[in-house]
């Protein structure tokens, strides 16, 4: 068994991690890392393409956040701490973190039941 510090931190995100496949419909767990991204920073705008991009639905758990801005086609959003949030990674989107603290999302890919068809919120 692999015993780095890193494997720790990511072993105690296993329940969370469980959770949210059986809330969402999970059939496979793609991709799955934590994300930090540094303050006063951007993520250009991109797509994420191949085939990751169009056979998982992509998920994101907002670990820490504090105004920052995620824009995804025509939508501006801040996402909260303690959210779970699904978009279509496969449209033009970029982030912008405007604060002085770390931005930490942990971000999975999982192929659902749904096929990508998720309810728009009101």
């Amino acid at each position: 068994m692999l015993e780095t510090d890193e494997f720790w931190i990511f072993s105690q995100f296993h329940p969370l991690i469980f959770q949210t496949i059986a809330d969402v419909q999970g059939t496979r767990l793609g991709g799955c890392m934590i994300a930090r991204m540094p303050p006063n920073s951007e993520i250009p705008e991109h797509k994420d393409a191949g085939p990751c991009g169009f056979y998982y639905d992509r998920f994101h758990i907002v670990l820490k956040s504090k105004d920052v801005d995620f824009y995804c086609g025509d939508e501006v959003v801040q996402m909260k701490e303690g959210e779970l949030w699904w978009f279509d990674q496969t449209l033009p989107h970029k982030v912008i973190n405007k604060s002085d603290e770390d931005r930490i999302h942990l971000i999975m890919d999982i192929k659902t039941l749904r096929d990508g068809k998720w309810p728009t919120p009101n």
